[in-house]
């Protein structure tokens, strides 16, 4: 046992767990002992061997050391030969590279931050690239572009708490079609995340909703939606089915009041358009409801103190009360009181225009039965006040662009008010246009020009001019009016004054619509 313990230096217990006795330095392991058990334990306290041990072959054993773990080689290289080879990454491959360890990670930033100069050429070798193949590769290997942008990003930034997380994942966004960089909550997720129920979604902060309720942009067009369509479009992927989860049509019915409100997206070159069309009536065409109408468009931050249905503003910057006071105000000042008495009811035969009063509504729905042409655009003195159904305007502020008019509707409306808004937010992602519709303290304006007004209508209903547009409603949100059967009843006086809503489904696991708008060819035309 002696002569044992003399070849191998260690001592073995019956579970194979080994002891080390030697005083070397090197870590050794046994390959491939085979030892036959009896009755007996070794005494593993004092290292000898028990009875029970019968065969243990010494040349079945090898001492194999631990290798150490080696530097990277690529932490070695000079900083121009890092610069040089990662010229050649695509941001998302730089951006896991610089995950893998601190060292790798200041590399990045260091080139980012050493732009090259007049003295300094951008390449060692002018024909590097040429004689190894890479002609076609870019050129400026001292600042590639992902790690340039995240040097200027982390410089920009003002708390360091998050700066460099918040680069790399940014970085990562540029690459991921299915998932974008949120910078509510700091993370990396799918657009549907604030449309999905708590329950199935433990993590969702409150803070992921880029817009409130009551915001101009409807909620559905999130940020992170737009952003992965956009991203899709330019990369030749599919994102017709993503359109389709932006459109949708809610209706909201209280207090004899309708409201229904649809929104479309189409693409124009470029630039993302928003339509948000809204269709206000009332089932009671008084002199009390044109009042309610007018309450509804009121400036004021919180609701009106009927509790109707609520209708946004034009935008931040704009009201239809403030646009359209001159308008509103014959509403109410021009009810007819005497001869109109019982007509208000009804739309007036086709060129019968009524004579007292000069009722409005009256005026605008004989103009499209003769068909004269409606108002021009008025929107270039910022005070000017629009007093005709027909007319439109742009903000002066952001790139919205609003329309009033009237339209036909099914029983037992009869009619109702259309007020819409086109909203351009270019290329989205924090572009002038898109910054000047964001909640930003300084506000951030974008400057038009005169002739830019109504730009956003005339390229989303494909019209030469302004004055050419005509509302229309949509046969599907027509059909919505009716409520399965509740126009029945309430063109006969049933079921007149009920609350009901409608709305699309949205699956609360995913957040997805089950039932979106189906997209039409003017949709797709871009």
């Amino acid at each position: 046992m002696d002569s044992w313990s003399q070849l191998f230096p260690q001592s073995m217990d019956v579970t194979g767990a080994t002891h080390d006795t030697s005083t070397g330095d090197e870590d050794v392991e046994i390959i491939g002992a085979t030892a036959i058990c009896g009755s007996n334990v070794a005494d593993t306290r004092t290292g000898a061997l028990g009875t029970g041990l019968t065969s243990l072959s010494p040349s079945s054993m090898t001492v194999r050391s631990k290798p150490q773990p080696a530097r990277s080689k690529l932490l070695d290289l000079p900083q121009e030969l890092l610069d040089s080879i990662t010229s050649y990454l695509s941001p998302a491959n730089i951006v896991v590279l610089a995950l893998v360890n601190k060292e790798l990670l200041g590399r990045f930033i260091q080139s980012a931050a050493q732009p090259p100069t007049e003295e300094s050429p951008q390449t060692s070798d002018p024909d590097a690239s040429s004689s190894s193949g890479l002609s076609g590769q870019p050129t400026n290997v001292l600042t590639p572009l992902a790690s340039k942008a995240l040097g200027d990003y982390v410089k920009k930034v003002d708390t360091p708490k998050h700066r460099v997380r918040s680069a790399l994942l940014s970085l990562l966004d540029n690459d991921l079609l299915d998932l974008v960089y949120c910078y509510k909550c700091k993370r990396l997720h799918g657009p549907f995340v604030p449309f999905k129920d708590r329950v199935f979604a433990p993590k969702k902060a409150i803070r992921c909703v880029d817009h409130p309720p009551d915001h101009h942009i409807p909620s559905r067009a999130n940020r992170k939606l737009l952003r992965i369509i956009t991203k899709r479009r330019k990369q030749g992927a599919e994102y017709t089915h993503l359109m389709a989860q932006v459109n949708n049509t809610a209706t909201v019915y209280k207090n004899g009041i309708l409201v229904q409100t649809s929104l479309r997206m189409r693409y124009r070159g470029d630039n993302l358009l928003l339509r948000r069309q809204r269709i206000v009536s009332s089932v009671d065409k008084t002199p009390l409801s044109l009042w309610r109408f007018v309450q509804q468009l009121s400036d004021l931050p919180t609701s009106s103190a009927t509790a109707d249905p609520k209708v946004l503003t034009i935008c931040p910057h704009t009201t239809w009360r403030s646009r359209y006071s001159k308008l509103l105000g014959q509403l109410l000042t021009h009810v007819c009181k005497k001869a109109h008495r019982g007509d208000v009811n009804g739309i007036p035969p086709v060129g019968v225009i009524p004579v007292a009063g000069m009722n409005a509504v009256f005026d605008r729905f004989s103009q499209l039965g003769a068909g004269l042409p409606p108002p021009d655009l008025l929107a270039s003195v910022p005070n000017n006040t629009l007093d005709t159904f027909g007319s439109g305007g742009g903000c002066l502020a952001c790139t919205t662009d609003y329309h009033l008019d009237v339209v036909k509707l099914p029983e037992p409306f009869k009619w109702g008010f259309v007020l819409t808004t086109w909203l351009d937010l270019g290329h989205v992602d924090f572009c002038p246009k898109w910054d000047s519709h964001r909640d930003l303290r300084p506000a951030r304006p974008y400057v038009r020009v005169s002739d830019e007004l109504g730009a956003a209508c005339r390229r989303f209903e494909n019209v030469a001019q302004v004055d050419q547009y005509v509302p229309a409603i949509d046969e599907l949100n027509l059909e919505r009016m009716k409520n399965y059967g509740w126009a029945e009843r309430a063109a006969q006086g049933r079921d007149r004054y009920v609350v009901w809503n409608s709305g699309h489904c949205a699956n609360p696991v995913t957040g997805w619509y089950a039932d979106p708008d189906p997209l039409h060819e003017d949709d797709l035309t871009t």
